[in-house]
């Protein structure tokens, strides 16, 4: 996938009012600068992009709006650019899916060949944490 310009790349204060946010699905904004120690400009800043996106639901007017995080994706906060929010928590979803579809599909071409009598040399997956930098691990 190509790289998109995002305003909100990573940072600390994303990360922590995220993981705040799945700890405590319903809270006030003053309640999260609290306990995450973020500038209230910051807060909303996040806030508002994953309210539109369909993350949370603001509830009331004020210093009484309640947010309701009512889409938790996984650990990694959404991030906010011009064209919306990507969540890197689906985009890895979507791959692992796509994976598995994938190897499925190998494991029946080879099942297919082997009953046509051609040999086959089983596929093995490559998964990056059985490698050491120098190829496969024995």
């Amino acid at each position: 996938m190509p790289k998109r310009a995002l305003a909100g790349a990573p940072s600390d204060a994303r990360d922590k009012m995220w993981r705040a946010m799945r700890m405590q699905p319903a809270f006030r904004v003053q309640e999260l600068i609290g306990l995450c120690g973020v500038r209230r400009k910051a807060a909303e800043k996040f806030l508002l992009p994953l309210v539109r996106a369909g993350y949370l639901r603001a509830e009331g007017a004020g210093p009484a709006r309640r947010y309701m995080l009512i889409r938790d994706t996984g650990s990694v906060p959404p991030r906010a650019g011009r064209s919306g929010v990507f969540d890197v928590n689906e985009a890895i979803a979507r791959d692992r899916a796509r994976y598995v579809e994938l190897i499925k599909e190998v494991r029946q071409i080879e099942e297919r060949l082997i009953a046509y009598g051609a040999y086959v040399e089983k596929f093995q997956p490559h998964h990056p944490e059985e490698t050491n930098g120098n190829g496969p691990r024995a």
